[in-house]
């Protein structure tokens, strides 16, 4: 039977970490292998060699790791990233350090960082506490398993610690979109257009399903285009002027709670602006991104995981930006998700380039572990899956939700979620 949390003798009174391009590993491995009152050391690169500086993530870090325990004191060494000679001399310099404090484990965790930075301070770290005790204990974050790896060697077991299978270690290391957000210096944006979700309204989801069944088929999606254009959303749709919108009107008689008027459906829409021609962002795709929701909140019923949609980020001085139509944590793994509603033509193209977007977006947030996914109407999204995989040596790591998945959509998503990380 596998071991549920992680051994004391395993964890360790000075933890060092190699922060690279993506810090999540680093926060990952310090909440799982640093003891209470622990000093973790960050190592980070200077900014030279043509290698970025990855300062400015050591601070995002530190500021992350002190609000998960403020009892933990973290230090911020500058290290050099290429030469051998100066990666090893300016690690000797730090572990210098360690003699001036209480004796104790030391762990030396090598996923983040440069390959030259990880190997020369493993080789110093070796050979600093080759006779010594209690021996060093090195470990390593796998992102294709979600695993955590101990190296076996003198004194210490080799070991695999599951951050999936392990539910007390998953918890351990549980964030949600916001703290992942953070290490990389995004901050939330003030939402102007905060859309109703099924949470809010639950009602609303027989709305999303009338416009999902509506858009299965080209002269659907015309009849609603026609609608939201020709008459310019200053009434709701009329079934008899547009009768294959019964269905639609239907579903906001219901919302209505009897008959519908454009002032009750956009008041329950978009509360703080309720005037239906400023819904149409809505109209055109919001719907799906609550649908998805839905589907998404319906996993919590058989998975610990955390849902969120319509989120907007943005790098305070920088002018970047990052949106995501819906986000879904388990553990520290993300799982990003776009919406695209088709104007009836399933451009293969255009479905290729929206799935790039967010593919380059959630990877950005959640490094090699984020998974990404499609949801749209395309035709043959598995065979389009599939091309995208080889030709981005993607594997595992995007799925394309279409035309025929959409129906039963947390079903799909349920068997996406237990078959990602196999």
């Amino acid at each position: 039977m596998p071991l549920e949390t992680i051994p004391d003798r395993l964890k360790s009174d000075h933890l060092f970490l190699l922060v690279g391009g993506n810090p999540l590993p680093n926060l990952v491995s310090a909440l799982l292998l640093a003891r209470s009152t622990a000093t973790i050391w960050l190592l980070h690169s200077k900014g030279e060699d043509k290698e970025p500086s990855t300062q400015k993530l050591a601070e995002n870090l530190e500021d992350a790791l002190q609000k998960k325990n403020g009892d933990w004191t973290i230090r911020l060494e500058p290290v050099p990233t290429v030469s051998n000679l100066d990666i090893e001399n300016r690690i000797a310099e730090i572990l210098k350090e360690i003699d001036k404090h209480p004796p104790g484990r030391v762990g030396f965790n090598y996923t983040g960082g440069t390959k030259p930075m990880a190997i020369h301070t493993y080789r110093v770290m070796s050979a600093k506490w080759e006779q010594k005790s209690p021996p060093p204990v090195f470990s390593y974050l796998d992102p294709q398993c979600l695993a955590l790896r101990i190296d076996g060697g003198r004194g210490v077991e080799e070991a695999e610690f599951s951050v999936l299978k392990m539910p007390a270690i998953r918890q351990a290391v549980a964030l949600n979109v916001d703290e992942l957000a953070a290490l990389h210096n995004f901050t939330p944006t003030n939402n102007q257009e905060k859309w109703a979700t099924t949470d809010d309204v639950p009602e609303l989801i027989n709305l999303c399903r009338a416009l999902l069944d509506l858009h299965m088929t080209p002269i659907g999606v015309e009849t609603w285009r026609k609608w939201m254009f020709d008459e310019k959303l200053r009434a709701v749709p009329d079934p008899a002027q547009y009768p294959l919108l019964s269905g639609v009107r239907a579903a906001m008689d219901g919302l209505c709670g009897g008959t519908a008027t454009p002032e009750c459906i956009a008041g329950i829409l978009l509360p703080h602006k309720p005037s239906l021609p400023s819904c149409a962002k809505w109209f055109i795709g919001g719907w799906l991104e609550a649908y998805v929701h839905a589907s998404l909140r319906q996993l919590q019923n058989d998975f610990p995981v955390e849902v969120s949609v319509g989120l907007q980020y943005k790098q305070p001085g920088l002018g970047m930006s990052l949106d995501l139509d819906n986000a879904m944590m388990f553990g520290y793994q993300l799982f990003a998700l776009s919406c695209m509603v088709s104007d009836g033509k399933n451009r293969k193209g255009t479905v290729k380039e929206h799935l790039l977007e967010v593919y380059v977006r959630a990877r950005q947030l959640g490094g090699d572990e984020a998974r990404v996914a499609l949801v749209c109407y395309y035709d043959n999204a598995r065979l389009l899956e599939q091309e995208l995989m080889r030709s981005w040596d993607a594997k595992g790591k995007i799925r394309v939700f279409g035309k025929s998945e959409l129906p039963e959509l947390s079903r799909h998503l349920a068997d996406w979620l237990r078959t990602t990380n196999l």
